[in-house]
């Protein structure tokens, strides 16, 4: 309970007194919980440490690991935070508001009990509505907090009706010891509808089909809460499917459930990412796609894949918003300078490199059970091969060649290393779930090559507009959030413009 405390402290600290010795002082916590959160990190790595309980503390690996990642991004955004949001008129209000946050997710984290995880769970969304808000007269930002306050209510009382149904069944409030009973001999029509109630609201958490628009609407909030957003709370409907992983994948309804709408949602996000300019609005398609591809890998029992995945993107995602001005400079090199277009022979080398270099990696892993994750790798270095050789084909394939190499690689030895982390999980490698997510990494692979290589074709223009729109999906689920529950939007206000040519208009006359 150390850290959830300590975030907790330096919230009293800077919202008592608000000066510069106070920040400093709930900075100097907020650093101290960041390297707590590694050294509980260790410790649960140490040998015999599973063995180790505390009442109402989860024992979970993953649940670590998080709280590492959290940590660290906590430093981050305070340390970002300092110059950034200095001389904003509100920035009490956003130290507060974000340390809360942070004490919130922190007991998610480390808490063994279901009723203490649901209420960390709203305390998050909650403290997030404060951030998402902190220009509270922008009503582009008020329509993006109101959908996502609506949709929170939603996924939150999906997760007192599983959390309520799992009590009943199982006559304990603690999730280590439910999880512990799976697989279970009788899936009744009960633990399917908690099942999927718990799919349900991971799906809502990580923004998918058609919930999405807010996530793309909230880039009014200043940039570390984007980052925050992004990097350390929208993932969080991947870790409660790992957390409660042995309880869902025993259903098919709960698992069809997510590789359908996220399968979806991993298509037409990644390729309506390619058709925005702004960087933050593109960044948020990218979180939209990244986040359907990791709960695609928790339905097909890749929690490994999906832990290593969910971390990657945190870091990667935090640094992309946090330095989403060099964007805009690499964008415009690359549009002074563009490379030429692959040839046919450059796709064809490429693919047969890729497939090569993929088919070794798998024959050595001994993770050929599923087909779909190592197509879906081939894919993407086809592409980066291709893409990224094609000016000088020579020299540039003897660089991405090794470098290639040394990805897959780097890729096998993490995922081996989250799967030591994540221990047993039961299988779930269904032929049919396999084949779909095939049939959706040829989908995305065509989907980019007619985009990005074709975009002149009759096909490819439509596409490109509806993608543009995201096929109006948010449109729809706005019209029906306001329908439901109206919002009265804030008056945009303006500085009072002056008539600064009044006086030469009095001396001219």
């Amino acid at each position: 309970m150390a850290l959830p405390l300590a975030y907790l402290l330096a919230a009293l600290i800077v919202s008592i007194q608000p000066t510069s010795a106070a920040r400093r002082l709930s900075g100097r916590i907020v650093y101290l919980a960041g390297a707590a959160g590694f050294a509980v990190l260790v410790l649960r790595l140490l040998p015999g440490a599973g063995d180790i309980t505390f009442a109402w503390l989860s024992p979970s690996k993953v649940g670590a690991v998080m709280l590492a990642l959290v940590g660290f991004i906590g430093v981050i955004l305070h340390h970002f935070s300092e110059r950034y949001l200095d001389g904003e008129p509100r920035r009490q209000h956003y130290d507060v508001t974000l340390l809360l946050t942070l004490t919130s997710v922190a007991t998610v984290l480390i808490s063994d009990h279901l009723l203490v995880v649901l209420l960390g769970w709203t305390a998050i969304s909650l403290c997030l509505h404060g951030l998402l808000t902190f220009y509270p007269n922008r009503p582009r930002a008020a329509l993006a907090a109101h959908k996502k306050f609506l949709f929170a209510r939603v996924a939150e009382l999906a997760l007192l009706a599983a959390f309520i149904i799992l009590r009943i069944e199982h006559g304990t409030w603690s999730v280590s010891e439910i999880v512990a009973r799976y697989p279970v001999a009788d899936m009744g029509l009960e633990l399917h509808i908690a099942a999927v109630l718990i799919a349900f609201a991971a799906l809502i958490k990580c923004a998918q089909l058609p919930t999405h628009g807010w996530l793309m609407q909230v880039v009014e909030a200043p940039t570390p809460i984007s980052a925050l957003l992004h990097a350390g709370i929208v993932n969080l409907g991947g870790y409660l499917l790992m957390l409660f992983g042995p309880v869902w994948l025993q259903s098919g309804p709960a698992q069809w459930l997510i590789l359908l709408v996220a399968g979806a949602t991993a298509v037409i996000a990644a390729l309506s990412m390619a058709m925005r300019v702004s960087v933050k609005v593109k960044l948020a398609w990218s979180t939209c796609a990244q986040m359907a591809l990791m709960l695609i890998e928790c339905a097909l029992g890749l929690f490994e894949l999906a832990l290593l995945h969910l971390v990657a993107h945190s870091c990667y995602k935090a640094y992309s918003f946090l330095s989403a001005n060099t964007t805009t400079q690499v964008w415009r090199c690359v549009w002074l300078a563009p490379p030429a277009p692959p040839t046919r022979t450059t796709w064809m080398l490429s693919a047969i490199v890729a497939i090569a270099i993929t088919g070794v990696a798998a024959v050595l892993s001994n993770k050929l059970a599923l087909i779909s994750p190592w197509l879906f790798m081939a894919a993407a270095l086809t592409a980066v091969l291709a893409e990224q050789g094609s000016a000088r084909v020579r020299r540039d394939m003897a660089f991405f060649i090794p470098l290639a190499i040394g990805i897959v690689a780097f890729y096998t030895v993490l995922k081996s290393g989250a799967g030591y982390l994540l221990g047993d999980v039961p299988a779930a490698a269904r032929p049919v779930a396999d084949i779909w997510v095939s049939l959706l990494v040829v989908m995305l692979f065509i989907g980019h090559i007619m985009l990005r290589h074709v975009p002149g074709n009759v096909v490819s223009r439509r596409l490109a507009r509806r993608l543009y729109a995201g096929f109006y999906l948010d449109e729809w689920a706005t019209y029906t959030t306001l329908a439901i529950w109206p919002l009265r939007f804030p008056t945009q206000r303006y500085p009072v413009a002056t008539d600064h040519a009044a006086p030469f208009k009095s001396s001219s006359s």
